[in-house]
């Protein structure tokens, strides 16, 4: 891979994509340097430079111009990241202490990487900062700092791919990564060892070093472990111990329930049935807010970065806050420090193979579920099942009777659109976010083309319009999220003859929503912003 001495990365865009059978393949069409980053299934991408195979857990690294995705699953989808990215030649100040310049430049980046769990990781924080909920302040620097890491992973990669003086600790670690993404299978120490390089009895000495468990210790860990989560996700369902045993690597049901009682201190049965877990880490911001709605508190969490809080401060001073930019190593470490029972993330198994063998890690996933299923299977998971349906039918009754309320001040069949201007960019929202509470809530009717989405796709997050769109998706009323004293987009909208013409020319009423508060998407923040409903209209 082409490098240079004094290149920075500049994040560009970033879209969570599939291919189907259905849709077969993919055309992308780009002036930028681009990653694409396998999340689920299988394909293969077609560019200039050849053909690469993208499975699950790899990546490929590319240079500005077209290139297809194909899906090589039959029964199925092939899930991807694509990430655009500009590399900036950054000169160095002059001796007389002259300004430094930057400039985009090209370099020739082809690369395929096979094992990207971190990188996958690096692109689920991405995605989250840049699209699913975004956060003030900060969010565009996020960015740019987590494309920054994405592209040392990659040097990283290609350098250990090419330097055999990996140090005999580096090369512990990688077996152990090994083991945590093939935990099922049959592993030994002597296999292991081999991978790392060394005698099977030093493999034993630093795994015990690095990770705090001998090789056999640690991967019944990760097999207890993951018999956890599947016994915390049985919604109604109720799997033999023999399927449990089979699906953890474990030999018989047998061995996994001696085993399991060993590590977690009763058995499968009583776990199932009894569990309730007391230190929580929540990796996603709404999901604290989910706990917390239902009077649990995490041990460790992250937050929304948004200056307007809306939990008590001695709430929140009991909960140790996770860095939003930590590596994935770095929150290892935190992790280990607060010593959770239960993490729960909506990341994919990239995240619950690095974490496993710390605490079960049940993945509650962000986009395809609303947030009514998002408190029900967090309140299962606790024990909290009617304080979870009394939060919603309170909630319910707010805005019915907010309802009530703006009936003589919306006219019947209004239509009511939602936009987000933000990096000179602009959305029209769907269920999410404050669609939740317009759409959802109120039950306004949305621009007829959100309202296809919908009856496509119930929890249809946003979709991106160009400036010049705006007033074709206009409603009989105009709700506009924007970022408060941004100066580059205030100077942005002045400027944009697009957004003067639907500004100063729509005879429609136009609103104005402070980000910080209208985009979030989990019940705290819900019944905050109904509260703020009524001077909007």
């Amino acid at each position: 891979m082409e490098t240079e001495q004094n290149v920075l990365y500049a994040f560009k865009s970033i879209q969570q994509l599939a291919c189907s059978p259905n849709q077969p393949e993919y055309l992308f069409q780009t002036h930028f340097h681009w990653m694409l980053i396998g999340m689920a299934g299988a394909g293969a991408v077609s560019m200039e430079h050849g053909r690469m195979e993208l499975a699950s857990g790899t990546a490929i690294l590319g240079s500005p111009g077209d290139c297809v995705l194909q899906t090589e699953t039959e029964n199925g989808e092939c899930r991807v990241f694509f990430i655009e990215f500009m590399p900036l030649s950054i000169r160095m100040p002059a001796q007389d202490g002259s300004l430094a310049e930057a400039g985009a430049i090209y370099l020739h980046m082809y690369n395929h990487a096979p094992n990207a769990s971190e990188l996958i990781a690096l692109a689920e924080q991405l995605f989250s900062t840049a699209i699913t909920h975004p956060e003030v302040p900060q969010r565009s620097l996020t960015a740019h700092m987590l494309i920054q890491q994405m592209m040392l992973w990659w040097v990283k990669d290609h350098q250990a791919g090419h330097d055999e003086r990996w140090t005999t600790e580096q090369s512990v670690l990688a077996a152990l990564r090994y083991m945590e993404s093939h935990y099922t299978e049959a592993l030994t120490r002597e296999l292991l060892a081999e991978k790392a390089g060394i005698s099977s009895t030093y493999f034993s000495v630093l795994c015990k070093k690095v990770s705090g468990f001998s090789p056999s210790d640690l991967l019944e860990r990760l097999r207890v472990h993951r018999v956890s989560e599947l016994l915390l996700q049985e919604h109604g369902h109720k799997s033999k111990l023999d399927e449990l045993a089979h699906r953890s690597g474990f030999r018989d049901a047998w061995y996994m329930s001696k085993r399991f009682r060993k590590v977690q201190g009763m058995s499968p049965t009583m776990y199932k049935q009894a569990f309730v877990p007391e230190r929580i880490a929540s990796l996603e911001y709404p999901y604290t807010y989910h706990f917390i709605a239902l009077g649990v508190v995490p041990s460790i969490a992250r937050f929304s970065s948004s200056s307007h809080e809306v939990i008590p401060l001695d709430v929140r001073a009991k909960v140790t806050e996770l860095p939003m930019l930590a590596s994935m190593e770095s929150q290892k470490k935190w992790l280990e420090i607060s010593k959770p029972q239960l993490i729960v993330t909506s990341s994919m198994e990239s995240v619950q193979e690095r974490f496993r063998s710390l605490a079960p890690v049940v993945h509650i996933p962000w986009l395809s579920l609303s947030w009514r299923e998002h408190l029900k299977w967090i309140a299962r998971l606790v024990a909290k099942e009617a304080e979870a349906i009394r939060y919603i039918e309170v909630l319910d009754q707010q805005a019915k009777r907010l309802r009530e309320k703006l009936q003589d001040r919306i006219a019947p069949n209004a239509t009511v659109s939602l936009f987000k201007i933000e990096n000179n960019r602009c959305y029209l929202y769907g269920i999410r976010d404050a669609g939740c509470i317009f759409y959802e809530f109120l039950g306004l009717l949305p621009h007829p083309v959100i309202q296809q989405r919908l009856a496509q796709d119930p929890n249809f997050h946003s979709m991106e319009i160009s400036m010049r769109q705006m007033a074709d998706f206009a409603g009989d009323i105009n709700f506009i999220i924007l970022v408060p004293d941004v100066g580059e987009q205030n100077d942005l909208l002045r400027m944009n003859e697009h957004w003067r013409q639907f500004e100063l020319k729509n005879e429609r009423p136009v609103i104005y929503l402070d980000y910080r508060e209208w985009l979030h998407y989990d019940p705290v923040h819900i019944a905050d912003q109904l509260t703020k409903v009524m001077p909007l209209f």
